[in-house]
């Protein structure tokens, strides 16, 4: 059997399979602020069943963004979109990882993890 809908562990956290859904860029964004198209969007990649869903690039100051459209994280306000999100995918038993950028040749990421 194939390896792809078993278990994999990487340090702390365990994913349910190994079904990845990579960044899009979604250009879905008003002022930094994710909506209902993320949620839709990453919410049905869950219900399918990806092991982990990494986000679109998620700009830390307005002048990181790639596109003016980008999701952001540089509001505290911001935070309790990207918090529904991550709790509906959760929710779903799924791992979320941001893809963060601080201008066009920086990124990092963090992991949302389950608990």
């Amino acid at each position: 059997m194939s390896q792809l809908f078993s278990p994999l562990t990487i340090k702390s956290v365990t994913f349910r399979n190994r079904i990845t859904v990579s960044p899009m860029c979604e250009y879905s964004s008003v002022d930094g602020f994710a909506n209902h198209w993320h949620l839709v969007h990453l919410g049905s990649r869950a219900v399918g069943g990806a092991g982990l869903i990494i986000t679109e690039a998620t700009a830390i100051s307005p002048e990181g963004r790639i596109s003016p459209d980008d999701l952001g994280i540089w509001k505290e306000e911001h935070i309790e979109k990207l918090a529904d999100i991550n709790v509906f995918l959760k929710s779903m038993a799924q791992c979320l990882y941001s893809a963060c950028t601080c201008g066009p040749q920086s990124q990092c990421g963090f992991c949302l993890e389950r608990r």
